[in-house]
């Protein structure tokens, strides 16, 4: 069974909250509800939900992490031998794409093997899928380096230095 949980930020503190999601009061106010804390008045903008799977070390997966992502592909040679395991290496935040209905990277900066595979698809976003995750597995082919609400330099310097 797949965990469903969220997260935000107390709009006092500026700590994160993990819990059910409770989206709007008779006030239009966004809330988390832990069992330890009762339920928690966060910033709405930094709402995000759990993907299901974890980076290499472990640490959960949510919308609006940052991510370095290692895409794993085989290559084959002139002589027609396979040479497994090439590395591409890109970085993006994820997010829930709508029009294929998962989690998806929006790729900020990537190596050309994704740069290839955007153009043929006419898009920014590469399914998680595709880096090799298994529902309830660390990822080694994922690490959660920061997150869009903590770390917006980190955006900014991955938008200034796309290969």
């Amino acid at each position: 069974m797949r965990t469903i949980k969220f997260r935000g930020k107390d709009k006092v503190t500026r700590e994160w909250f993990y819990g059910n999601l409770y989206a709007e009061d008779d006030r239009g106010r966004t809330h988390i509800c832990t069992p330890e804390r009762g339920c928690l008045r966060i910033a709405p903008d930094t709402v995000g939900q759990f993907t299901g799977i974890t980076d290499e070390e472990g640490r959960e997966v949510f919308e609006g992490d940052i991510l370095e992502a290692d895409y794993k592909y085989d290559i084959v040679t002139a002589n027609g031998a396979v040479d497994p395991d090439n590395d591409c290496i890109c970085y993006g935040v994820v997010e829930f794409d709508n029009d294929s209905l998962q989690w998806s990277l929006s790729v900020y900066k990537a190596e050309s093997h994704i740069r290839e595979y955007l153009k043929e698809e006419d898009c920014s976003h590469v399914p998680l899928c595709i880096f090799g995750h298994e529902y309830g597995y660390a990822n080694p082919n994922v690490k959660v380096i920061g997150n869009r609400y903590d770390d917006p330099e980190l955006l900014e310097l991955l938008k200034d230095n796309q290969q």
